[in-house]
């Protein structure tokens, strides 16, 4: 059901505009920016494994996802095309060519420089 996520977000937004009272949740993660981001797309039909988490970093070069048949060959290996961090990814096993897998953004490491 889609109702104690949503109370649990306006509890959250009251208590953040002093409407409620209570602690505040400290902060997880930093925010980043990114300065692209873009889609990496099946070129193969099959059974889809995507191995890294929202918000990971990932490398260049690794392995981020893989395609298989249903007897578990792999179809397709799909690796990291840049240093990126995931920004969204398909949580869907079922694949067909042309389905997007992961979503990746570049960080923008001069942000600080230039909005200051």
């Amino acid at each position: 059901s889609f109702l104690p996520p949503m109370i649990l977000c306006l509890n959250k937004v009251m208590l953040g505009l002093g409407m409620i009272d209570g602690e505040k949740e400290e902060i997880q993660h930093e925010a980043v920016v990114c300065r692209k981001s873009y889609w990496l797309y099946a070129q193969s039909s099959g059974i889809l494994r995507v191995f890294p988490n929202l918000t990971d970093s990932i490398k260049k070069g690794d392995r981020i996802a893989l395609i298989s048949d249903v007897y578990g060959e792999v179809i397709e290996e799909i690796l990291a095309p840049a240093d990126a961090i995931v920004v969204a990814k398909a949580t869907d096993p079922v694949c067909h060519v042309g389905a997007r897998v992961i979503h990746l953004g570049l960080i923008w490491d001069d942000y600080e420089n230039v909005s200051n």
